[in-house]
């Protein structure tokens, strides 16, 4: 999408899914200028560490579904009002 890959993206839903890595740690201002530019354009993004995925699968896809039943935000609407759900943030 523009300059950036996304890991999972899905264009009816303008929902974008990250993986991250260890070396997220290291690049979370180059993840911020990727999720303000994709949600710029309308699509939300969802972001999950890898060991989330692992060791807590059914909680990724319960956020996943939680995501596609809420509604996407339009276009025009303001940065502020566009949801940074996930956030890279160990499930709890």
């Amino acid at each position: 999408m523009g300059p950036y890959v996304l890991d999972f993206y899905c264009p009816d839903l303008k929902l974008g899914i990250e993986l991250d890595g260890d070396q997220h740690f290291e690049q979370q201002d180059h993840d911020r200028r990727r999720t303000l530019y994709l949600n710029a354009k309308g699509i939300r993004v969802i972001r999950f560490w890898n060991a989330e995925v692992t060791e807590n699968l059914d909680g990724v896809c319960q956020r996943i579904t939680e995501a596609v039943r809420t509604p996407t935000p339009t276009r025009n609407a303001s940065r502020s009002d566009l949801p940074l759900l996930g956030g890279g943030k160990p499930a709890l």
